[in-house]
């Protein structure tokens, strides 16, 4: 039997920092072991106060699953899930690290969006010059005159 060892291939994998912006509010990538996620839509696992501002997590909330009752915080103001509906703006924060992550890349990939709806479908434009960009969609983007791979 012969001996095996993780060769210099191995360890330049382990120092890549994969950093993900989404706008699935589902948590999914986080669930498949996805540490730096960048939800810039927001997420559904957390609430907040629409009076109170206290933010909740869902999961320790009662009445979640849904029933067409309006949930409430113990002040009385009404519990709304941390995503972004129609009009609102974009979380800042998720926003703002998506946006750095960008300008720090190697490589980004685009998977399973039409890049339409901003200013979520600007983060590419965000990347260095010359970083390769890789699209994989069912429908053209308007950035695939701009990738590497389309």
């Amino acid at each position: 039997m012969t001996k095996t060892a993780a060769d210099g291939a191995h360890s330049v994998t382990r120092r890549r920092i994969v950093e993900i912006a989404t706008q699935n509010i589902d948590g999914l990538h986080q669930k498949a072991g996805s540490t730096r996620v960048h939800e810039v839509h927001g997420t559904m696992h957390t609430l907040t106060c629409t009076k109170c501002r206290c933010s909740f997590k869902s999961a320790d909330v009662d009445g979640t699953e849904p029933t067409g009752e309006v949930l409430r915080c113990p002040c009385g103001g009404v519990l709304k899930p941390d995503i972004t509906f129609f009009g609102e703006m974009l979380p800042e924060k998720a926003m703002t690290d998506a946006i750095r992550a960008m300008e720090k890349a190697e490589l980004v990939l685009v998977l399973g969006t039409s890049l339409q709806v901003y200013p979520a479908a600007s983060l590419p434009s965000y990347r260095p010059a010359g970083v390769p960009l890789v699209i994989v969609n069912m429908t053209p983007t308007p950035y695939d005159s701009e990738a590497t791979l389309a």
